[in-house]
């Protein structure tokens, strides 16, 4: 019950959040220009004039729109993945580091509270919020396409899904860096682990694509260090429609957000395992506190 009651809490706390507001501001300014610029595609695209690639498509009975409008959907869910990413960090920075710097660590410890519940309540209450973020992003982005487009992914709930568990997964980093450093160094690492997990699995596209086997193992093992780019892989590869591409010899993407091979969903249970192991070592790590 005391988990619930700091989750609650937590959620309020956040929720006035300057980061939080400044995000979800940001946020609809970039959903607004995205479904603008959706629009203004849709209505030019039926009057373009085709180019070699369009014949060839038609020629091989490939749904050409839907592959376009799949890159298109990706392109927008990266940007809210990107805001989400951020997010979660910033609001899991200071969610240890900073009661401990004041002390008010140590006052709700003084009570009949468990320091596992406080920091179990404060994490709960931050992914509870992050992933109503993402998932009403996300669902807005998808919701847009279809609306201007008439495309729709095939699992739209499992696209939603993996941006929600990237989000989940960096908070739980930032929450367990957040119980041994301070709040500042606490914030920049998972963010320079987050870009060096994406640049990691960028490579192992492209080793996928010129059939390198070092570059997609570099990619495996940054994907089990730090599961936050291949939960974005999952969500875009269900983004999308099938490439067909291969079927037609050209071992090649769809296009810059295409993903070349999609994750198993089984990296989903790995990445949620993954964010809990981060609360259990946040946990030992507050117990072991001097305050």
């Amino acid at each position: 019950m005391n988990v619930l009651r700091i989750a609650v809490l937590t959620w309020d706390e956040t929720r006035r959040a300057r980061a939080l507001v400044a995000g979800i501001a940001l946020t609809a300014i970039f959903l607004g220009f995205f479904s603008w610029g959706v629009s203004a595609a849709a209505s030019q695209f039926g009057q373009a004039r085709p180019s070699p690639l369009m014949l060839l498509a038609s020629q091989s009975n490939i749904d050409f729109a839907s592959i376009i409008w799949g890159q298109v959907l990706s392109a927008g869910l990266y940007g809210v993945a990107g805001i989400g990413a951020l997010l979660a960090i910033f609001l899991g920075a200071p969610s240890i580091a900073r009661e401990v710097e004041t002390g008010t660590l140590q006052l709700l410890a003084s009570r009949p509270i468990g320091r596992w519940e406080i920091v179990t309540g404060k994490w709960l209450g931050g992914c509870a919020l992050l992933v109503a973020y993402v998932g009403g992003s996300g669902a807005l982005a998808c919701a847009s396409v279809w609306h201007l487009t008439g495309y729709a992914p095939g699992n739209p709930v499992l696209v939603v899904g993996a941006l929600s568990i990237q989000v989940v997964v960096l908070h739980s980093l930032t929450i367990a860096t957040s119980s041994v450093l301070p709040t500042i160094t606490a914030g920049i690492v998972p963010v320079i682990l987050h870009g060096i997990a994406g640049v990691a699995g960028f490579g192992e596209r492209i080793g996928t694509l010129l059939e390198s086997a070092i570059l997609k193992k570099t990619g495996i093992i940054a994907s089990l260090i730090l599961p936050s780019d291949v939960a974005w892989q999952l969500a875009a590869s269900q983004a999308q429609p099938p490439n067909p591409l291969p079927a037609l010899g050209f071992n090649a993407p769809m296009g810059p957000f295409d993903v070349i091979s999609a994750p198993s969903p089984w990296i989903a249970a790995y990445a949620l395992a993954y964010a809990l192991a981060c609360l259990a070592f946040a946990i030992w790590r507050v117990n072991q506190k001097d305050l």
